[in-house]
């Protein structure tokens, strides 16, 4: 029993290494994979960090990547560290292939970042990355890794539907592969119609294929003279990763003798509507003028009999 309970403790022992060791990236081994033979005043690097952000990366789009080097060994004399790049990747010019140093004492931590862009056709997978630290002019090591790429955009297809007495109505679908989340359509900076309603509407969630109606209450511009007219969305929503995006998109409304009438009945009706607002603004007035007066003179009488029954 004692030898199987010693037996267990070292599988435990081992097992906790070889998970170290997997979490903590080891630059000193050759490309040859030959080890380095170094005395205690030779440096060591290590990685102790290496992230990724966004994660997965979106093609078209740039992701950051960051490494912590650890130096647990002697004094680095000029290391340089260099990231090897492939299709879909290529360095942003804001970024610098090669990050050099003068040296990295011994004990020392660095952080380098890299702005990657990725292309736009890019397709979803697991790419591998090279990194190479060099250091003390004679000695490099190599370290691969993956980038993970990913589409996590959708998109929407806007379709004109109908005009009646209650407004535009658009339909607005999520053409994309993946779910939408926290629709907010934006009519701002319309050249073609004068909106007489909300400029901003909350859709919510679509999944991948669904589809909703909006209904926009605009009116054409009396100065606009062409036969189609446009009206401008702005769709803003939250990606599968959380990230919130803008997509821009025009309706189209062709000026046809139906639609030509159905706006010019939307246009009165929305005229007549307003109008019958301001109509009634005063009635309301003096209708909750009177409801103030009526409470009022109540409380006064009530305040009054009590008053009397005091002194009797």
């Amino acid at each position: 029993m004692k030898t199987i309970n010693i037996f267990i403790a070292m599988l435990i022992i081992l097992t906790c290494v070889a998970f170290a060791q997997s979490t903590e990236l080891n630059f000193s081994q050759t490309k040859s994979g030959e080890i380095e033979n170094r005395g205690s005043s030779s440096p060591v690097f290590k990685i102790k960090d290496i992230r990724q952000e966004p994660f997965p990366a979106n093609p078209g789009e740039t992701v950051n990547l960051y490494f912590r080097v650890d130096n647990v060994g002697g004094q680095a004399l000029d290391p340089k560290f260099n990231l090897i790049l492939d299709y879909p990747f290529s360095l942003d010019p804001s970024s610098y292939e090669d990050s050099d140093f003068t040296s990295i004492p011994s004990g020392e931590k660095i952080t380098l970042n890299y702005k990657v862009r990725v292309d736009k056709n890019a397709f979803p997978g697991d790419y591998e990355v090279g990194f190479k630290a060099f250091v003390n002019s004679n000695l490099y090591y190599d370290y691969y890794f993956d980038i993970i790429v990913e589409d996590v955009t959708t998109d929407f297809d806007v379709a004109l539907q109908e005009i009646s007495n209650d407004g535009i109505a658009i339909a607005l679908s999520n053409t994309g592969k993946n779910i939408a989340n926290s629709i907010t359509v934006k009519l701002k900076d319309q050249e073609d119609f004068d909106l007489i309603g909300a400029n901003s509407y909350i859709i919510g969630n679509l999944n991948n294929g669904d589809y909703t109606i909006l209904n926009v209450l605009a009116v054409p511009k009396e100065e606009r003279n062409s036969d189609k007219l446009k009206l401008n969305l702005a769709i803003d929503y939250t990606d599968i990763v959380g990230n919130r995006r803008t997509l821009n998109k025009e309706v189209d409304v062709p000026l046809t003798t139906k639609t030509k009438k159905e706006l010019n009945d939307l246009t009165t009706f929305a005229v007549y509507d307003e109008t019958e607002q301001n109509k009634n603004e005063p009635s309301k007035f003096f209708m909750y003028l009177s409801l103030i007066l009526v409470i009022a003179i109540v409380a006064v009488i009530f305040y009054y009999r009590g008053k009397v029954k005091n002194k009797e």
